[in-house]
């Protein structure tokens, strides 16, 4: 199964150096070139994209770039969702029912349920990773709060994942 990721996942997971992980549960990584555009011409300091770059290069061969027209169809899904980046990913979630999305966006995440679109916000990809007995307890509280030290998660959310993990 393949996924395909908002750019706030891609540039929490690259701060925290842990995009990789992606390939522990996904075959494949699509990246639109919306998203692309957003994270090559986005404001953000040289410095957080070293990690990024190398990421890129060494799973080249597992990342589809992805070219969504902008036409009239994107132009409503746009206005509907309230960013290209997520927009270029509902689009290309709607055409392949396979695909899972992944956003930290809450109204995006939102609206992708309501519109049978498969999605995980950011996060849980590490609590389908501790499920899967793929990382430990202890490295899933330390990503929570790695996540939460970079805005990639609430203080809120996070505290509710742990205490709903400690329950298990």
């Amino acid at each position: 199964m393949d996924c395909i990721l908002d750019t706030c996942s891609i540039i929490y997971l690259s701060k925290i150096k842990d995009l990789d992980i992606i390939f522990l549960l996904f075959d494949n990584l699509l990246i639109t070139n919306y998203i692309l555009d957003e994270l090559l011409y986005s404001n953000k300091p040289r410095s957080e994209y070293k990690y990024l770059y190398s990421f890129l290069s060494k799973f080249s061969s597992n990342i589809e770039m992805i070219d969504i027209e902008s036409n009239d169809g994107f132009k409503s899904i746009n206005k509907f969702i309230g960013g290209k980046g997520e927009s270029s990913i509902f689009k290309t979630c709607k055409l392949n029912k396979n695909l899972i999305s992944v956003t930290s966006d809450k109204k995006a995440h939102h609206k992708f349920v309501k519109n049978n679109v498969l999605v995980l916000k950011t996060y849980e990809i590490y609590k389908l990773l501790y499920f899967k007995k793929m990382i430990s307890k202890k490295k899933f509280i330390k990503k929570m709060n790695l996540l939460k030290s970079i805005g990639g998660i609430s203080e809120k959310e996070c505290g509710q994942e742990i205490e709903l993990l400690n329950k298990i």
